[in-house]
């Protein structure tokens, strides 16, 4: 009983103390976890880019300015990335705007994917992103859009024989090369996750969010962040105490109440916040569990290729899947044996000789499905290095022409080894989407730029206050209320 009392008196002081150094972080989390789990609200919304530091400036190509590209014969080149597509006619010119036509959002208006189609002499040009899917000839004024794959986000577009297929998240479409806009229809995709299992980290992301129960579930985590708030600013005016006697009681019991009715959810969202950030992320990746578990009809695509042999190759959030590209047909999971970081591929084009190029935060590889052999881009065996620490090349996009490797676009750095083709500061905004904006304040990336490498200790230190806080008030209102209990049984 002594042990008890005396970790009661120092319980009440951690829930005090710790609760008021974090009182404003908390209340900032809240805020900005609130408005990231509905991107759709923000997605007109843009503020300056200046205002998360210099690290965050665009600059020869970097910070996913380029997700994908193409290199025509005639040397004109296509770039496409979060400030939407531009085009340099040759290798001696300037690059110039080319986003008639796309979203005016510069959350929309963000590009993962470009494809160019020939036919009959015709260039026809297609561009996926967070938009949806946008068409247009070479010589066209300007973008339009693809209604018929409807409003998906499109994370890859490409073409196989006669046929383009285009892949939302999680549905996958076909329509046949035609002259004018195509009339794409969506395809059936059977991807086998039976036995499939995933890193822990994968679940604790989406039961972070709230996206593993629906819209109900991120309404749920909405309302514990709304709870968070006034738990915090209820906090603060308990430990200011500026009003009369009766007001201070009635505010001490909504406190007490909504705390503890809310503690296991506040807790929970504490702590998967802490377990899917570096450097705790660690740990949450040894562990797997069934893919069954995200309540996913299929596992979330971020890349797609069709090699030459026809033969439709996914790169998903859940792990690889390779099958027949025809319509319909069952994808098998695959083990492509070379790292890929935790986030998924960023690059996943065909080239010669059956091989894909793969890229990710991990680096950036050949795969040649049919033997399954990789090797890196010096010529040696691939060598798996786990999915949560990123590599020293952080491969944001690749340049590929005719089925041969060109070159590669750093995230922090850029594009390696420019040579003519100035890049287009003045074309890039230099603004950055709300959304954008507030993601890096809720991860504490933007602290970088302030602290350096220590930025990745702000989340998990965070969310253990948190989880201390909650545990801390909890085990106080126990064990008044066992204390209540006794004096009333003695009674």
């Amino acid at each position: 009983m002594l042990k008890l009392r005396s970790f009661f008196h120092y319980s009440k002081w951690l829930h005090k103390y710790v609760g008021l150094v974090f009182l404003a972080i908390f209340l900032f989390m809240g805020i900005t976890g609130i408005f990231i789990n509905h991107p759709s609200l923000l997605s007109s919304l843009s503020v300056p880019a200046s205002w998360l530091g210099t690290s965050y400036q665009y600059d020869n190509w970097n910070r996913f300015s380029f997700r994908d590209s193409l290199l025509l014969d005639d040397d004109s080149l296509f770039i496409g990335g979060k400030m939407g597509v531009f085009f340099s006619p040759d290798a001696s010119a300037p690059f110039q705007d080319m986003n008639k036509g796309l979203p005016e959002s510069f959350y929309l208006r963000d590009i993962g994917c470009l494809l160019v189609v020939e036919r009959g002499g015709e260039t026809q040009l297609f561009a996926g992103g967070r938009g949806g899917l946008f068409f247009r000839k070479h010589k066209g004024q300007s973008w339009q859009r693809v209604a018929t794959v409807g409003e998906d986000e499109i994370v890859d577009v490409v073409q196989f024989g006669d046929r383009i297929l285009a892949f939302s998240a999680h549905r996958g479409f076909s329509a046949p090369v035609s002259p004018g806009l195509p009339v794409f229809k969506e395809v059936p995709l059977q991807i086998d996750t039976v036995n499939k299992r995933i890193p822990g980290y994968r679940l604790l992301f989406e039961l972070h969010s709230g996206k593993l129960f629906g819209l109900p579930g991120r309404l749920l985590v909405d309302f514990s962040a709304l709870v968070l708030l006034f738990l915090s600013l209820s906090a603060f005016y308990l430990w200011v105490k500026p009003l009369p006697k009766r007001w201070f009681a009635r505010m001490y019991s909504w406190h007490l109440f909504s705390g503890i009715w809310l503690a296991a959810f506040l807790f929970l969202i504490a702590g998967t916040g802490s377990l899917i950030r570096p450097p705790l992320i660690v740990l949450s990746s040894f562990w797997q569990v069934p893919f069954s578990w995200l309540m996913q009809e299929n596992p979330e695509i971020v890349k797609a290729a069709v090699t030459h042999d026809g033969s439709l190759v996914l790169a998903t959030r859940d792990g690889w899947y390779k099958g027949d590209v025809g319509i319909g047909s069952p994808l098998k999971p695959v083990t492509p044996p070379l790292p890929v970081f935790g986030m998924g591929a960023t690059v996943l084009k065909t080239l010669h000789d059956n091989e894909l190029l793969v890229g990710s935060f991990s680096g950036l590889f050949t795969w040649n499905p049919d033997n399954d052999f990789a090797l890196d881009m010096e010529g040696n065996t691939a060598v798996d290095t786990g999915q949560v620490r990123p590599g020293d090349v952080m491969v944001a996009g690749a340049i590929v022409r005719d089925g041969r490797y060109v070159n590669y676009v750093d995230y922090k750095t850029g594009l390696m080894g420019t040579g003519g083709r100035p890049f287009p500061e003045k074309l890039l905004s230099k603004r950055t989407s709300l959304y954008h904006f507030l993601f890096e304040l809720h991860n504490g990336r933007f602290l970088r730029d302030i602290i350096g490498s220590f930025y990745i200790l702000y989340v998990p230190l965070v969310g253990l206050a948190l989880m201390l806080v909650v545990f801390t008030g909890s085990f106080d209102w126990l064990k008044r209320k066992i204390n209540c209990l006794r004096r009333c049984n003695r009674g």
